[in-house]
């Protein structure tokens, strides 16, 4: 029994002093540069925390806008459905629509001469 507690004695000996050389090894510049390596990290892991939240409100706005896009795209089409309902002959040359040479061809037209044109033709014809 004296002898069981002799060796524990011995083992928790040498365990302190282990625990103590481990202690021993690192310097105070070791453990300055270890805490100066944990701030940086701690900076850089605030920096990216921020950056993501950052990309997840630009994401939200996005999908915001997607909507928005979707919406506005689907009320021109109820729009354009109800014109052509309206107006058939918007169906009849839609096929002319963008077509050079063609009523319905605006390029070879400049819409400033044009108005001012309308302009002048409005003011003789109430001159007239």
């Amino acid at each position: 029994m004296k002898l069981e507690i002799e060796e524990l004695k011995k083992m928790i000996n040498d365990g302190l002093n282990q625990i103590t050389t481990d202690d021993d090894c690192k310097t105070d510049g070791d453990l300055n540069k270890e805490n100066k390596e944990i701030r940086n990290k701690n900076i850089r892991k605030e920096k990216l925390s921020k950056h993501i939240l950052e990309l997840e409100l630009d994401l939200k706005k996005k999908e915001n806008e997607k909507v928005k896009v979707r919406a506005d795209n689907s009320d021109g089409y109820n729009k354009i459905k109800a014109l052509e309902e309206k107006y058939p002959w918007i169906e009849e040359d839609k096929g002319h629509f963008g077509v050079k040479n063609t009523r319905y061809d605006f390029t070879k037209e400049d819409p400033n001469v044009a108005f001012k044109k309308l302009n002048s033709l409005i003011r003789w014809y109430a001159f007239v």
